[in-house]
């Protein structure tokens, strides 16, 4: 299983089940990371840089470090956008030219279902009876964790465009079982001028990891956009 069936093949995607032992951090909070964190997520943060890095190879760029923001989102060069993920036993980050994409997001999660109580917290009542129903269709699939991985994609997309939180209950997420799809409306309590109002993306599972990655089109994304015309 991997995210490259889930993405166009000009974005470029580098996966590892394995750490890295160490890295270089890339900030002064990198830094401070590297002091405070236990070594696994040290690890994993170092893993995810680095395949950033070797995903931006990929593009015919090289770049020694992709810095931290303000709230430890990778910072992209300004030519390209990207999503960095990692759960036990996967690493994944992807990289595409911000010609053809203003976002990109995608999650990894464990095959499992959320710890009780969780779902009504992260779910909307559409969703929490949908879980239900899914699960009688395939039980394999722990629903729950899947629409919690959709809503963690779609976030690290919208982030990149708005620059601020978006909340659980503000996305509406209607997953297709057909095509392994799956579609995320913005809900009134979050919608601003500059985001999407809808965010689609694809998902998969196996082997104990549920997969989601989610895209915002440069073309799609402009073209849904009211631009004022001058006078």
């Amino acid at each position: 299983m991997t995210l490259r069936a889930l993405l166009p093949e000009s974005v470029a995607v580098r996966e590892t089940a394995e750490l890295d032992p160490t890295g270089p951090a890339d900030t002064p909070e990198d830094f401070r990371l590297a002091e405070t964190a236990v070594l696994k997520r040290r690890r994993e943060y170092a893993t995810g840089r680095r395949l950033a890095r070797e995903a931006i190879a990929v593009h015919g760029q090289v770049v020694d470090r992709i810095p931290s923001g303000p709230s430890g989102e990778p910072v992209w060069p300004k030519w390209c956008t990207g999503s960095i993920t990692h759960c036990d036993g996967f690493v994944a980050a992807v990289v595409g030219d911000r010609r053809d994409f203003v976002s990109l997001g995608v999650d990894a999660e464990p095959n499992l279902s959320l710890p009780d109580g969780v779902l009504e917290h992260v779910a909307t009542p559409f969703e929490i009876d949908s879980v239900a129903i899914l699960g009688h269709v395939d039980s394999s699939i722990a629903w729950d964790r899947l629409f919690f991985c959709v809503k963690e994609a779609v976030y690290k997309a919208w982030f990149p465009i708005e620059h601020r939180w978006l909340g659980f209950e503000d996305v509406a997420v209607q997953v297709d079982v057909n095509d392994r799809s799956f579609a995320a409306t913005i809900l009134e309590s979050a919608r601003r001028t500059t985001a999407p109002e809808r965010i689609a993306g694809k998902w998969t599972y196996d082997a104990g990891l549920l997969l989601c990655a989610a895209t915002v089109a440069t073309d799609q994304y402009f073209a849904g956009r009211r631009i004022p015309m001058k006078h």
